[in-house]
């Protein structure tokens, strides 16, 4: 197989053709550990170790989620992801609606509650 470069690496690219390419590719998320940039590692060799085992832990669990979820295609996890970008979106939006329902729910409270108050007030008077 060839050896990836980043610029081989792109949100388009599939990693199956080219399968050391995500190693490349550059993301926000970070599940391991880069041991050029970690002094630790570089200096200790057990810390070395325990840093390769985790990132490969890592590594593994996040094929495990994959492979369980199915998104064995970039389409697949491109229609479930935009599928959760609307969902959340709605739910925003119900969310929004239920805050200013609560918002006209507690006014209505405060104001009965003062009603109630000057009524009570009235009938003693």
């Amino acid at each position: 197989m060839a050896e990836a470069t980043p610029a081989d690496c792109s949100p388009e690219t599939d990693y199956p053709q080219n399968s050391t390419a995500i190693f490349y590719y550059s993301a926000k998320l970070y599940l391991v550990v880069n041991m050029q940039a970690n002094i630790k590692s570089m200096q200790s060799e057990a810390h070395a170790r325990k840093v390769k085992i985790t990132n490969l832990q890592q590594m593994a669990n996040t094929l495990i989620y994959i492979l369980e979820r199915s998104y064995d295609t970039r389409k697949n996890l491109t229609t479930v992801t935009s599928e959760a970008h609307k969902n959340w979106a709605m739910l925003k939006k119900r969310l929004r609606n239920l805050n200013a329902k609560q918002k006209t729910l507690n006014a209505q409270i405060h104001y009965t509650g003062q009603y109630m108050l000057q009524k009570l007030c009235m009938q003693n008077s």
